[in-house]
């Protein structure tokens, strides 16, 4: 019979928190600045596109049903994380999904060291941006990112208070944070066409 302490220390379910895994840059750099400058590109696109591939892959290592291996995440989501600030749609999208679930529906600390605020934050900042580089939206979560995608535009009463769609999701979130997530997210929209 296994002990209840040993399945913990072989995985962990994904909402438990993540520690730091010492990739130069992480963690606590604020890639919520406000600011336009647009991260370096130093990848080629095949560097980029396996860079994203094997980050997905160290992820996905010994995953168990909905269960991922704290040690596998530690060494993924740095590379995902390099890979969307590269520009890849693909690793945007995954990264964003991961610090969105981790933070926002699971209310748990992000990744890499990161605060549960400083995940959700970032979550919401590639998510949205991958919304202006095209990813398609729901019909029933259109006005929802009417308002996400302008950041000039005030967040309505009970916009925070949603039942279903990405409008659920931001019951969890602080509307500061959610604020200046749309905002770096429109600054960088165009940085990678």
């Amino acid at each position: 019979m296994a002990s209840k302490y040993l399945i913990p220390s072989i995985f962990s379910v994904i909402a438990l928190c993540i520690t730091s895994c010492g990739v130069k840059g992480l963690p606590g750099d604020k890639l919520i600045t406000s600011k336009k400058q647009c991260p370096t590109v130093e990848l080629s696109s095949e560097e980029l596109e396996t860079l994203t591939q094997k980050g997905l892959q160290t992820n996905e290592e010994n995953k168990m049903g909905e269960y991922y291996f704290t040690e596998s995440l530690d060494k993924g989501m740095p590379m995902l994380r390099t890979a969307a600030l590269q520009g890849s749609l693909l690793a945007q999208k995954e990264y964003s999904s991961m610090l969105i679930y981790l933070a926002l529906v699971e209310m748990v600390k992000g990744p890499m060291g990161m605060s549960r605020r400083q995940a959700a934050e970032e979550g919401m900042m590639f998510h949205i941006l991958t919304v202006h580089r095209g990813e398609p939206v729901e019909d029933h979560d259109k006005e929802t990112y009417r308002i996400l995608l302008d950041p000039s535009a005030s967040f309505p009463k009970g916009f925070f208070s949603q039942d279903s769609g990405m409008g659920w999701v931001l019951q969890s979130i602080d509307p500061l944070a959610l604020n200046r997530a749309r905002k770096q997210a429109f600054l960088w929209k165009d940085c990678w066409e």
